[in-house]
């Protein structure tokens, strides 16, 4: 989650627990398939398992 927050500032981070963490995992998912589609259908899956679970 360190990550997340370091890759994507200008975003709002507030602490809420493991749903708020999911929430912004997913949200990198999406920019980072802007970007990097390759990348991001990689992780894809495992984020998306993460924000179902939470």
């Amino acid at each position: 989650r360190g990550i997340v927050n370091g890759a994507a500032p200008e975003l709002p981070v507030p602490t809420g627990g493991p749903t708020v963490g999911a929430r912004e995992q997913a949200l990198a998912v999406s920019r980072n398939y802007l970007s990097q589609p390759r990348l991001s259908y990689t992780i894809s899956p495992i984020s998306f398992v993460t924000f179902t679970s939470a």
